[in-house]
């Protein structure tokens, strides 16, 4: 084999790394994601945040969490916060959250729905999952 044989060889072999590479997401590009769970016990509501890729940028997300737009509580979040509401009432509610997206903007990361009064333990009603960037 000459020094051309070989080159060509490589040059064929490294074009489609070459081309897959161009075509990969930069760092830059990646989406902002995270899930949040509901859990119940008694009279209490425990809406547990966590974010699966961290937010690039100085200062983290606010998010929010409300039963029935009644309670509300902000609460900063990295990678992982959680907020609890007491003295829920019996019957049917609805949890929602909303979250900071890359423009400051709140927007809606779903809902959850339960139902009062809670088991004895804490227990998992829900999840959801969302993207905000």
């Amino acid at each position: 084999m000459n020094g051309r044989t070989i080159l060509r060889a490589l040059v064929a072999c490294a074009a489609p790394i070459a081309l897959l590479a161009g075509t990969a997401p930069s760092a830059s590009a990646i989406d902002t994601t995270l899930s949040w769970s509901v859990y119940t016990k008694h009279d209490q509501v425990r809406v547990r945040f966590n974010y699966h890729q961290i937010p690039d940028r100085d200062r983290p997300y606010t998010c929010t969490a409300v039963v029935d737009e009644v309670g509300n509580a902000d609460m900063w979040v990295v990678t992982y916060d959680t907020v609890e509401f007491a003295g829920v009432l019996p019957g049917p509610h609805e949890v929602k959250a909303n979250c900071e997206d890359s423009d400051g903007d709140m927007v809606s990361v779903g809902s959850i729905l339960i139902d009062m009064p809670g088991p004895a333990m804490w227990q998992l009603e829900g999840t959801e999952h969302a993207l905000i960037d």
